[in-house]
């Protein structure tokens, strides 16, 4: 941040410290100030000409979570080192990915700045189980639905690169309104936003406890840059802004539930009053699983179903009919003799089709998970359960 923009934060940091603003204010001033100022910078930032910029070859680094290791693989970028945003503890530079098709090229590569200590490697890693959570709770067909921008390391290994601009942390280029909806202690924003604090809920009661996704922040419903919380602070995995149990608390001390924590059917935390305001589900599930009994009532439908099958079935589901319809496509896909199974080595093709990236489990514990009869077949019945969450 340049000293104009500086100054605008002093002076609204001054009527703070005189009294002349209350806390809850400063906080809303100071965070929309940031956003237009981040906003302004990227915008800014996307004029940059990248193409005549010269080729380098790099390591890209991708964390896996079901081996918890680093694939690594070699591709070529474009990254201008002589323009930059700066925040308050990371500087972001303009890269283009040679290794993805035109129009999908454009990143942002950031590096920690001298003075701060940083951990690179626990930033892209908590962004990867982001994205596996955002996963779980699409699944749960909220209203609206989230995802975490894919992010990956780069290193750069030619001697004369300096030591801190060797290894950077790279996602996809975000335009637009950036805001922060949580963040890693007692914040919360006033803006009437559902999403973003169910989904920091969602989390936790997903994870039985063991942790929590915060400082939800981003375009919309399209984040970055989250942090994770863990019930140790014994867990290294997530860096340094892993504040434990007591980060935990903070954000259940200030949250209240909402609409999309009902439907969810997530245990209300917080505050007891829920809030009636923003983002409403049309349709709430009910609070118990159906049965295998009743799944199979809906295997009849494997086919795309009709308007009027909605109602009494799929409300009991906890899904709505475009998201049904999209699953009995995917897989009649593959069920060529059309008898409700298919084997189980075209569940993967499946999964792709629905664009669904599954990063818990190995591929042979999620194909034991789904194949109840173990008999190397998927029928649908089997695999309606498994997306539904069915015991």
């Amino acid at each position: 941040i340049n000293a104009e923009y500086m100054g605008k934060l002093l002076k609204f940091k001054g009527l703070l410290d005189r009294g002349a603003m209350m806390k809850e204010q400063y906080s809303i001033k100071r965070d929309k100030f940031l956003g237009e100022v981040r906003t302004f910078q990227i915008s800014r930032f996307k004029e940059i000409p990248l193409s005549k910029l010269p080729v380098e070859t790099v390591q890209r680094e991708r964390y896996m979570i079901e081996t918890h290791t680093w694939k690594t693989e070699e591709i070529t970028i474009k990254l201008d080192l002589q323009h930059s945003m700066k925040g308050n503890m990371r500087t972001a530079f303009m890269m283009l990915d040679n290794s993805k098709p035109e129009g999908r090229r454009m990143c942002v590569a950031k590096v920690y700045q001298e003075q701060v200590y940083g951990d690179l490697e626990a930033d892209v890693r908590m962004q990867v189980y982001a994205i596996h959570f955002a996963d779980a709770f699409n699944r749960r067909n909220p209203p609206k639905q989230v995802r975490f921008l894919d992010s990956f390391l780069i290193r750069r290994n030619k001697a004369r690169i300096p030591e801190n601009m060797r290894l950077m942390a790279v996602e996809r280029y975000l335009p637009g309104n950036y805001e922060k909806y949580n963040n890693n202690w007692d914040y919360v924003s006033p803006s009437l936003r559902n999403t973003p604090q169910a989904f920091s809920h969602f989390t936790y009661e997903y994870t039985k406890g063991k942790l929590i996704v915060l400082d939800i922040q981003g375009v919309g419903d399209v984040y970055t840059d989250p942090q994770i919380h863990t019930s140790s602070l014994n867990d290294l995995a997530f860096g340094s802004g892993n504040h434990g149990p007591e980060g935990i608390r903070m954000f259940f001390a200030n949250h209240r539930c909402n609409p999309i924590c009902t439907y969810l059917n997530l245990k209300v935390r917080g505050e007891s009053e829920i809030l009636t305001q923003g983002t409403i589900p049309r349709h709430k599930p009910n609070p118990e699983y159906f049965s295998q009994v009743r799944v199979r009532k809906l295997s009849r439908h494997l086919r795309p179903i009709p308007d009027s099958f909605y109602p009494e079935d799929l409300v009991w589901l906890g899904i709505g009919p475009d998201l049904f319809n999209r699953l009995a496509i995917a897989f009649s896909k593959y069920d060529e003799d059309n008898d409700g199974k298919v084997p189980i080595t075209e569940l993967w093709s499946i999964l792709d089709e629905l664009n669904f990236h599954y990063l818990d489990e190995s591929m042979t514990e999620l194909e034991n998970k789904i194949d109840y009869s173990r008999d190397g077949y998927v029928s649908f019945i089997e695999f309606i359960c498994w997306w539904c969450n069915v015991e």
